[in-house]
């Protein structure tokens, strides 16, 4: 078992890798793509001239398949406020005064007296 150990954190502590490698690993496992094909033969479209008029009554007509969906790329950063209170003390004084001012710039604040929601 301890020659087991050792062999393992020799390998372990031997091993470099980078964040770029580690970059690369997660976006190879989690990155998605969407992708449609056309394929054309140019030939076939050689000999066309629409009018403008012929594109803007196309284009009337065809409306719905010009729209394309909203599409929004977020990225955010999720802190826990739990994690950062801990050892962290407040006089009663100040924490009174800024749990008045929330309540006071709150949209939907609780009833005076009532304990403020975690």
């Amino acid at each position: 078992m301890l020659l087991i150990a050792k062999v393992q954190s020799l390998i372990v502590s031997s091993a470099k890798i980078s964040d770029a490698e580690v970059f690369e690993a997660y976006r190879d496992n989690f990155e998605k793509l969407n992708l449609d094909v056309l394929s054309v033969n140019p030939d076939q479209f050689k000999d066309i001239a629409p009018t403008s008029e012929e594109v803007k009554a196309y284009f009337a007509k065809h409306r719905d398949a010009f729209k394309t969906p909203a599409k929004v790329n977020i990225r955010y950063l999720l802190f826990e406020p739990k994690d950062y209170t801990r050892g962290c003390r407040l006089p009663p004084k100040k924490l009174k005064r800024i749990t008045r001012a929330t309540r006071k710039n709150s949209v939907n604040p609780p009833p005076e007296g009532a304990p403020y929601p975690d």
